[in-house]
């Protein structure tokens, strides 16, 4: 019986590790070079001018990615933390005339894609959104197309597709951070 106790725990380190996976590892450098060419390309097809991405705006982005993560919960906040009011709490954002955030969510492994499908009205009618959705979900996403995904996705929800047309922006950042179930994606852009 001790013999077979130690076969079955043998068997579930080796195997259990293989099983599990963590969130998909996003680069926020690369994240951020990657959707200013994605944006900028999509951008000049509407005859808009490219934005830059400013590095005085990632704090705001990372702040906001990372206490979504923490709450477990996407979007601009409730309250004391509604996106207009960390807006005044950051020097830098409250100079600015004009602003806008993005936020988005990446599916992970913990989450069931009916789920997103429910949650996402246009997932289902994308054939792009649900594959990359599904390839998201089994981490099979480089770099680039992280970046893309959460373009995709705002490019198909039309509030977040006008702010990423907005003609006065200028510039923009975009940070990502994760919990044990999603990557949680902030894009802020400004004049």
């Amino acid at each position: 019986m001790k013999n077979q106790n130690m076969k079955n725990l043998l068997l579930i380190l080796i195997v259990f590790p293989l099983s599990v996976r963590s969130q998909v590892i996003v680069n926020q450098d690369s994240l951020t070079y990657y959707f200013q060419q994605i944006i900028n390309n999509y951008r000049r097809l509407h005859n808009l001018q490219p934005i830059i991405a400013d590095p005085q705006l990632r704090n705001h982005a990372e702040y906001w990615s990372k206490r979504m993560a923490e709450m477990g919960k996407c979007g601009h906040g409730e309250a004391d933390e509604n996106f207009s009011n960390r807006t005044l709490r950051n020097t830098y954002l409250n100079n600015k005339s004009y602003k806008v955030e993005n936020c988005a969510a990446m599916v992970s492994l913990s989450q069931k894609l009916a789920n997103v499908a429910i949650n996402v009205p246009f997932f289902k009618a994308n054939t792009e959104i649900e594959t990359l959705t599904k390839r998201a979900y089994n981490h099979d996403l480089n770099q680039y197309e992280i970046a893309y995904y959460v373009f995709v996705m705002w490019k198909n929800s039309p509030s977040h597709n006008l702010a990423m047309l907005e003609s006065i922006i200028k510039y923009f950042n975009l940070a990502s951070n994760p919990n044990k179930s999603q990557t949680y994606f902030c894009f802020v852009a400004t004049s």
